[in-house]
């Protein structure tokens, strides 16, 4: 039995030792490990909220928009932009807000609606169709070669046509009638028959009339 006693002894005065060495740094990394874990869905649960916000103000900002309040949709927007400005809907209400406040002839707020989704990284896939509009406002702010050098950068397939067509308003604009009839016609090659733009790209086209014998230069 003493032997008995003095191994099972032994084994707990060994466990304490080992204890008193080792056990404040499992404490503590058992510790951090929950902490890890509860922090982590804390933050989920932190971004899921945030989402749900951003997105519940976005659709308050559509509703506004849609009913023609466009001064108490641009400050729903900026609230929003405010609160949630690294969120997918931040890129969106950007969008919105430039279409709005360029339709209150405020081309400049809305170059800077553009600019924000533009130099955002973290909004790779709204950047063409926010560079589409920068430069609809460079021409219209009469730009022309910012808006050319925008229209002309690189863009996914699903936006080479609307480029086109763009590039073919900056150059007729600049009386370059050649080069809008070619940015015209390169357009229409990139619209499928039932295109919706396509009609108006055609009547944008014919409306240069035809092109001179021998080929056409500088109109």
């Amino acid at each position: 039995m003493v032997d008995i006693y003095d191994s099972d002894r032994e084994q707990v005065e060994a466990l304490r030792k080992w204890w008193k060495e080792n056990g404040k740094s499992i404490v503590l990394g058992a510790g951090l490990g929950l902490a890890a874990v509860f922090g982590w869905r804390a933050w989920q649960d932190y971004e899921h909220r945030q989402a749900a916000t951003a997105s519940l103000r976005y659709e308050n900002v559509l509703a506004e928009a849609t009913a023609g309040d466009r001064q108490s949709a641009v400050l729903l927007g900026e609230q929003l932009l405010e609160h949630h400005p690294r969120s997918l809907y931040a890129g969106l209400t950007s969008l919105l807000l430039a279409r709005l406040t360029a339709g209150q002839g405020d081309l400049d707020a809305a170059a800077r609606h553009l600019d924000r989704v533009i130099d955002g990284a973290f909004m790779g896939e709204l950047v063409p169709a926010a560079r589409l509009q920068k430069a609809r406002v460079l021409l219209a702010q009469g730009k022309l070669d910012e808006a050319l050098a925008t229209a002309s950068a690189d863009a996914p397939a699903a936006f080479r046509a609307a480029f086109a067509e763009l590039r073919g308003d900056v150059l007729a604009t600049r009386g370059d009638t050649a080069g809008a009839r070619r940015a015209y016609l390169e357009a229409l090659q990139g619209l499928g028959e039932g295109a919706p733009t396509r009609p108006l790209v055609r009547m944008k086209l014919d409306d240069l009339g035809q092109p001179e014998a021998g080929g056409e230069g500088r109109s």
